[in-house]
């Protein structure tokens, strides 16, 4: 991984509770026996926090101007705010 940038303690807050509640509702969505009407509220608010959360990379990245790759994605230390471009190797 390659570290491209960092970001202040509160735009790491920001994306730290966006991706908490994301596995939150991810998680939730695994539990057996759920009615359809939860599971579609689920679905939503996933597809709302996700939305989110790909609207949030956007914004800092244009804002930071990180280095990107075509097969590639950025991802946060939550522990520094320090912002690294993951490689994908896949084919």
């Amino acid at each position: 991984m390659l570290k491209v940038g960092k970001i202040t303690e509160e735009e790491n807050k920001e994306i730290s509770d966006i991706h908490e509640k994301l596995i939150a509702l991810n998680n939730l969505l695994l539990l057996e026996n759920l009615s359809s009407e939860i599971n579609s509220n689920l679905s939503e608010d996933i597809r709302k926090y996700q939305n989110m959360f790909n609207k949030w990379w956007e914004s800092k990245s244009k804002k930071y101007q990180w280095e990107g790759r075509e097969k590639g994605n950025w991802v946060v230390d939550f522990s520094t705010g320090e912002i690294y471009l993951e490689e994908n190797n896949i084919n």
